[in-house]
């Protein structure tokens, strides 16, 4: 299990963050963030943007679509991903994200 002190704000529909990647390596994201789906505190939302701190090396990464395109080869890669979560008390969600090859779980309070 890896820990990669992943650390975000959202405001309104953007959300800024940085996290320390695979390699080791900080790497930030800027992407936007919409709600698809919101039941008695259950919630699927997506994320769409950019991710800055690879340095190309995700195009050499098997199972990542499109890998091996100039979307992967430069410093600044597209990311796509959902996240379903469960508000356990007032502003208090757990949640998981889902990118391509990777999960990732988490706490996240809710100012």
């Amino acid at each position: 299990m890896a820990m990669n002190n992943l650390m975000g704000v959202v405001y309104n529909s953007l959300s800024l963050g940085t996290f320390i990647n695979s390699y080791n390596d900080r790497t930030w994201y800027l992407v936007v963030t919409r709600n698809i789906f919101d039941f008695h505190g259950f919630g699927v939302n997506y994320f769409a943007g950019l991710l800055y701190g690879y340095a190309g090396r995700l195009s050499t990464v098997r199972g990542i679509p499109l890998a091996d395109t100039f979307l992967f080869k430069s410093d600044v890669n597209p990311i796509v991903s959902l996240e379903t979560y469960y508000e356990v008390v007032d502003h208090l969600d757990v949640q998981l994200l889902i990118t391509p090859l990777v999960a990732l779980s988490g706490v996240k309070y809710n100012f």
